[in-house]
């Protein structure tokens, strides 16, 4: 949030935040205790209040730096949310302007929910 300009100065002074509404997270990898480990955030689309980040975890080599697959990814669908009013506001042009110029295609796997689990098709549920 602080690289969008979305700082704890600006939550402060807006009275406005970011409130997750929907998160998908995988876990793709374990990772050692002690392991150094960077996160990449990604804007994958910006509308009047809403937006919609991709984060992904890597571990880092010996020099600090992030090498290999992601070992964690986390998506999130969010909303803008002035908590003085208890709504969902929209971004001030100059928010959303900044948030879009940071968007970038998703990745081929993001946006996909979550698979049924248990009966098949037409079959009931215990």
């Amino acid at each position: 949030m602080d690289a969008s300009g979305l700082d704890a100065d600006y939550r402060a002074r807006t009275g406005c935040s970011l409130y997750t509404v929907k998160a998908h997270v995988r876990c793709l990898d374990q990772v050692p205790r002690g392991s150094q480990l960077a996160v990449h955030t990604t804007v994958l689309g910006v509308a009047a209040k809403k937006l919609r980040v991709l984060h992904e975890m890597y571990r880092c080599d010996p020099a600090g730096n992030p090498s290999g697959d992601p070992v964690a990814t986390e998506e999130l669908f969010t909303l803008r949310v002035d908590r003085r009013q208890g709504s969902a506001a929209p971004f001030p042009d100059t928010t959303r302007d900044r948030l879009t110029a940071l968007t970038t295609p998703a990745p081929h796997w993001a946006g996909h929910g979550i698979r049924p689990v248990g009966s098949r098709p037409g079959r009931a549920r215990h």
